[in-house]
């Protein structure tokens, strides 16, 4: 397929905004969306509504969905209005031709999960809002390319690590920075990462891939790493204290309490129970149906993606 014009949902989120700058860099026309038009370039949408939007996402060869609530504290109606209903919105102004790619969660596996886990292993939902509704959205994509809708694919990426990450960067500087920072199950539990610029070298092969064998593709460096090896490389490179560790028990009490005091100073904070499961994965994902059908495969090691991200980091100030 010939693929010109793209459209980017979430496209001054930290994901989009690299994505935009790639597909403008290599020569696509780029549509941009996202609920704050404050960047040039981009057009108000409120995904959960249909509106005008609609109209110049229709006029798209590709969209890239990547626009969700990603919270470990909204609620469950607040998800599942801007990821399941947003989602079924984007559609809504896809022509059957368009291609699709959709941007789930490694979440959809829950934290406990096999070693390794691949694409053909069911998804578990944990009662959490936001690994709940990326099921729930992934349903909605599916049966929208079955049922001739729209030509999807759903990646599944890992934790997308980089500078402007709020939950796998962000925030564990800011809490490394503060000392406030206590990984829990003794911080053996797994990380899957992923550095942005090779999950958005999978979302341009994605668009331009022909019929595809499959739809679903997990997208991470393919070699998890511990909580305390992911987080110790912020530490090293950046002169920080070395983060504690504690049993799971400890740091959801810890994680509560800590969260529960911020938003009643009216501080956002995604500190909870839903944070500290996301650092007790007890697997990796496989990437090697990506590597194998859509011909993609990381290039950034933990290391240079580390490197990159905490330059950026100090080169801001």
């Amino acid at each position: 397929m010939v693929v010109r014009r793209v459209g980017v949902t979430g496209a001054a989120g930290f994901v989009g905004r690299v994505l935009a700058a790639r597909l403008r860099a290599d020569g696509y026309e780029v549509v941009g969306l996202d609920v704050s038009a404050e960047s040039a370039g981009i057009l108000a949408a409120d995904i959960r509504r249909p509106g005008p939007w609609q109209e110049h996402l229709a006029t798209c060869d590709a969209v890239v969905h990547t626009a969700a609530l990603v919270s470990q504290t909204a609620s469950r109606d607040a998800a599942w209005a801007a990821n399941v209903v947003g989602t079924r919105r984007v559609i809504d102004a896809c022509a059957p031709s368009t291609r699709l790619v959709h941007c789930s969660s490694s979440a959809v596996y829950s934290p406990d999960r096999p070693p390794m886990v691949d694409e053909s292993h069911p998804v578990r939902p944990s009662g959490r809002p936001y690994g709940d509704t990326k099921i729930a959205s992934e349903q909605v994509v599916l049966a929208a390319q079955v049922g001739g809708e729209v030509d999807a694919i759903v990646l599944r990426p890992g934790d997308v690590y980089g500078a402007g990450s709020r939950p796998w960067t962000e925030i564990p500087v800011a809490m490394l920075r503060a000392r406030r920072m206590v990984l829990p199950a003794f911080g053996c539990g797994l990380i899957d990462p992923v550095y942005v610029d090779d999950l958005v070298d999978c979302m341009l092969v994605a668009i331009a891939a022909p019929e595809p064998v499959t739809r679903v593709y997990n997208v991470s460096a393919g070699a998890p790493v511990t909580a305390a090896a992911f987080v110790g490389e912020y530490s090293r490179r950046m002169g920080l204290r070395s983060p504690r560790v504690a049993p799971t028990p400890v740091a959801v009490l810890l994680a509560e309490g800590l969260g529960r005091a911020q938003r009643l100073r009216g501080a956002r904070s995604e500190l909870g129970a839903g944070s500290v499961a996301m650092l007790t994965k007890t697997g990796g994902m496989s990437i090697a149906r990506a590597q194998r059908e859509l011909g993609w495969t990381p290039r950034i090691v933990l290391a240079e993606g580390m490197r990159r991200t905490c330059a950026t980091i100090a080169a801001r100030g």
